[in-house]
């Protein structure tokens, strides 16, 4: 029970208790010794006091014996009342007799002796006389000493002294040097258990940090940490050892963990399987771009996710892998959703402890493949508009006859000649032509219009006030029209007839994908990309003014999406309306004006065409008289920090059009710099910057510097918590981007103001 007790205490613990244990041991041994040899000496010392004292008064009573004096006798005893410590004396004759006696009661009234005192017996006193020498005997008593001494005269014992000492000073003498070995034994021990501590922390704490650092390096897996070496000892030597296989294990792990974080964090999808395929170990990549989770991933096989990979197939695929070690081919992947997607796999044959493995990796292509299908539009669209320029000219000549020559025929025939049905038929024929040739030209983007800055709110409101979307609302009233207009909308540099036939073809197209009535909305607003956006084409990062018209129609299927803005191409019924052309138009109509496409559409529910405009800042050209910017001027100094060029140039110019002084710089870094040499009244801080710190960690610092400063947020995302942060720790308006020049023209005025 003890010894469980014992295990179970730490090492300080018990060594504090070794220690302590072995100090009192030996403490009590050297105190009962002190005390039996102290004991022993004081006894011895009595002991001779009392036979000199004895000796004494026999040669001083050898007269009053010789000559039978008692009362000579009785006062050579009364000298014994000096010492308080000499209880009884008597002097007995060889027959046993008393002589003469001191009995310290007669001297002193009063006074008591304990009830054990010892009575001498006349007959041990005749009993002791053979066995007498002249040093005499002593004997203790529990209360006092008694001392037998003979009388001798001439060599012959003529009587017997006896006397009673008191030990009770003895025992005085004893009870004070064990309360002084009690007192020194306690501070002995205080000292034994302070330096028992000591030296058990000593001991045990380098051994505490040792086990310190072992569990930071087990719980943290952070094979840098060092245990600190104090001595050249055992531990010292231990802790040398336990560091020397840190560091080993470090330089191992920093190399697998580099390997490891490597393969993981690669951007293409990693693989390991066994040759039947099944998965023991993917990569974040791969689990990611499946959308499975990676205990989902690892629970299937190849063929569970690679629609080519039948079991035959597979098999195939695998004997060629062994056969020629790697190999990179094409396949499809399919999503956990259904999709799929291609890939470019690389498999590599691996043999490992008598085992057969793949390590494939694989690569998205549709990016690739989006690119190749993108170019290859492209390339038609290019030869499709050298034809066209090539052959417009002469179809219009040729279609100018088919047109005007039954017009001028019909103004002289009577109206009831039965000539006139066959003329106006050729005559709408000819105008549909006409249309057809006019749809081309908008393809080549040759000589129809030229671009200029406009407005694109103005553009579709002439269009939904025109007759032809008059006539398209009376043949289908059972559609509603929703217009969404950004009020602060930018301008664009399109042209204006292009835009406007491409408006008119998407209202047409979503109209007619309603036939049981439903809605078509236009919307208008700016938009900034901070990044590339990949989606039916890859947008590049920037400011745009994006129109998006979307119906609540039937739909277009995926496969119908990819080939809706082909020449010609077209889910029409034969006769019923249309040439193939109407998207071809939209989509030449945004290239001309260097813009984007993106299409989203689900079957049943509706399709969105977003078009994105490259943001112009020029201003339509117009006789109205511009706009006043007096309440917006100024001379204050500001500061612009945005990561793009054309921002910064674009907000130079506008606030030194409004009489500011501005000074731009690329990143925070740099203004957090600049301002602890400089002062500002104003800071326009881009949200985002990439690489380096964003506009909240910038304004952070610069508050370091001067707690008072002030400054707006601009973003091309929505207001963002870290905006509202920033707002929070002091920053005015937060502008989205694209803006125009009254909108940063109040805020900035706004803030100062304020």
């Amino acid at each position: 029970m003890i010894m469980r007790f014992f295990q179970k205490l730490l090492i300080k613990q018990k060594i504090t208790i070794i220690i302590m244990s072995v100090s009192c041991l030996v403490l009590m041994m050297a105190t009962a010794l002190f005390l039996v040899h102290n004991s022993w000496l004081y006894k011895k010392a009595l002991i001779e006091k009392n036979r000199i004292l004895a000796g004494t008064i026999c040669f001083n009573i050898t007269a009053a014996l010789s000559f039978n004096d008692p009362e000579a006798a009785v006062k050579t005893l009364g000298a014994l009342q000096a010492d308080p410590r000499i209880i009884k004396a008597q002097i007995f004759r060889t027959d046993g007799e008393t002589f003469a006696s001191f009995d310290r009661k007669s001297y002193t009234p009063g006074a008591e002796f304990s009830k054990d005192e010892h009575r001498i017996d006349p007959k041990y006193i005749v009993s002791e006389l053979n066995n007498l020498t002249k040093s005499g005997r002593h004997h203790f008593h529990s209360n006092c000493l008694e001392i037998f001494m003979p009388v001798i005269l001439e060599n012959e014992v003529i009587g017997i002294l006896a006397i009673q000492t008191s030990l009770q000073s003895l025992k005085n003498q004893i009870n004070l040097m064990i309360m002084t070995y009690l007192i020194i034994g306690a501070g002995l021990t205080l000292l034994a258990l302070l330096f028992s501590r000591l030296l058990a922390g000593r001991i045990t704490d380098p051994i505490n940090r040792l086990a310190q650092s072992m569990h930071v390096v087990s719980k943290t897996k952070d094979y840098s940490v060092r245990a600190e070496k104090e001595s050249e000892d055992e531990l010292g030597v231990l802790i040398d050892g336990f560091n020397d296989m840190l560091a080993q294990i470090q330089k191992r792990d920093e190399t697998l963990h580099f390997t490891q974080f490597s393969i993981e964090h690669a951007g293409v999808a990693a693989f390991w399987m066994e040759s039947s395929g099944k998965l023991f170990y993917v990569n974040k990549a791969a689990f990611l771009s499946l959308g499975y989770t990676r205990d989902e991933l690892l629970s299937l096989s190849i063929k569970d996710f690679t629609p080519d990979f039948s079991e035959t197939k597979w098999k195939q695929r695998w004997l060629e892998i062994r056969q020629k070690g790697s190999i990179t081919f094409e396949t499809i992947h399919q999503h956990k959703n259904g999709k799929k997607m291609p890939i470019e796999m690389t498999a590599n044959y691996l043999a490992f402890d008598g085992k057969e493995y793949n390590c494939a990796f694989a690569r998205d292509i549709s990016d690739k493949k989006r690119l190749e299908s993108q170019l290859q539009q492209a390339e038609k669209m290019k030869a499709i508009g050298s034809l066209t320029a090539g052959v417009a000219h002469d179809l219009n000549n040729i279609l100018s006859g088919l047109v005007g020559y039954p017009e001028l025929l019909l103004l002289d025939l009577p109206q009831d000649d039965p000539k006139r049905k066959a003329l106006q038929g050729i005559k709408a024929s000819g105008e549909k032509a006409a249309a057809v040739v006019q749809d081309l030209l908008t393809l080549a983007r040759r000589g129809v219009a030229t671009p200029e800055v406009m407005d694109l709110n103005e553009c579709i409101a002439e269009y939904l006030s025109s007759p032809v979307h008059g006539n398209l609302q009376a043949t289908n009233p059972n559609i509603k029209f929703i217009c969404q207009f950004d009020p602060n909308l930018l301008n664009i540099f399109a042209s204006n007839t292009h835009l406007s036939k491409a408006i008119m073809n998407l209202a047409f197209n979503a109209t007619e994908a309603m036939p049981t009535g439903g809605e078509v909305t236009f919307k208008t607003e700016n938009i900034y990309l901070e990044n590339d956006l990949k989606v039916f084409e890859t947008i590049k990062r920037g400011e745009y003014v994006l129109l998006s018209i979307s119906d609540t129609g039937t739909g277009i299927s995926p496969d119908d999406i990819l080939k809706i803005f082909e020449p010609f191409y077209t889910k029409k019924k034969l006769g019923k309306s249309g040439t193939g052309l109407g998207m071809t138009v939209v989509w030449s109509t945004v290239k001309g004006a260097n813009g984007f496409i993106n299409v989203a559409s689900t079957e049943g529910v509706g399709t969105c065409f977003e078009m994105y405009f490259p943001v112009c800042r020029d201003k339509v050209i117009e006789k109205t008289k511009p706009k006043q910017i007096e309440d917006y001027l100024g001379n204050e100094k500001i500061v612009v920090v945005d990561d793009v060029p054309d921002q910064r140039d674009i907000a130079a110019k506008m606030l030194e059009k409004l009489g500011y002084s501005v000074t731009t710089l690329t990143c925070g870094e740099d203004a957090v710099a600049f301002m602890r040499n400089h002062s500002a009244d104003l800071l326009i801080l881009d949200m985002i910057m990439e690489p380096g710190i964003d506009g909240l960690e910038t304004y952070k610092r610069i508050l370091q510097i001067n707690p008072g400063q002030k400054a707006i947020i601009v973003s091309g995302y929505s207001e963002s918590e870290r905006a509202l942060e920033a707002r929070r720790l002091g920053a005015g308006a937060y502008i989205k981007k694209p803006y125009n020049l009254e909108q940063i023209g109040v805020a900035v005025r706004t803030e100062l103001d304020a």
